[in-house]
């Protein structure tokens, strides 16, 4: 919970529209978030465990617009925090191995893939009507989704 809590935080920093705060608050929760796993390394001097990093388990049915929301948002929190405190967190990874959490039952559209693998409750296939998020360095971001077409739209 303390990601999710750390994104909230973060999210009520960014300039983002009221609309895109609450289409983000929507996916905020833990069905949506990657699990973490503890990896740990043996002190030489100590021949104790110590926590080495946290390796972070991806969502395979995690569309990509979300993943730049999370990370987008990591880094406001990021940049809140003191330098010390920034200095003596534990350190994230990517892990290996995908995270075996099911795709929500009433999932959010622009946040899951329009493909995603079949197995664990997963469906072939989601159709949605998401805009593409761009999240620029000042965290601006447009709405989520729109019922307006997109004429240019990149392949």
């Amino acid at each position: 919970m303390q990601k999710r809590d750390h994104r909230l935080a973060a999210l009520a920093k960014t300039d983002w529209t009221p609309t895109a705060k609450d289409e983000v608050r929507e996916v905020l929760n833990l069905a949506y978030t990657s699990s973490d796993e503890s990896s740990y390394e043996y002190d030489s001097d100590s021949e104790r465990r110590v926590l080495a990093c946290y390796k972070t388990k991806h969502l395979p049915w995690e569309r990509t617009r979300l993943t730049k929301v999370k990370k987008c948002l990591d880094a406001v929190y990021e940049k809140g925090l003191t330098r010390r405190v920034r200095q003596s967190r534990v350190p994230r990874e990517l892990h290996e191995e995908h995270s075996d959490r099911d795709l929500p039952e009433h999932f959010v559209e622009w946040a899951v893939r329009k493909q995603v693998p079949v197995g664990r409750g997963m469906s072939q296939s989601s159709s949605t009507s998401a805009a593409s998020v761009s999240v620029r360095e000042d965290n601006h971001m447009p709405p989520l989704h729109s019922s307006t077409p997109r004429v240019n739209r990149q392949q």
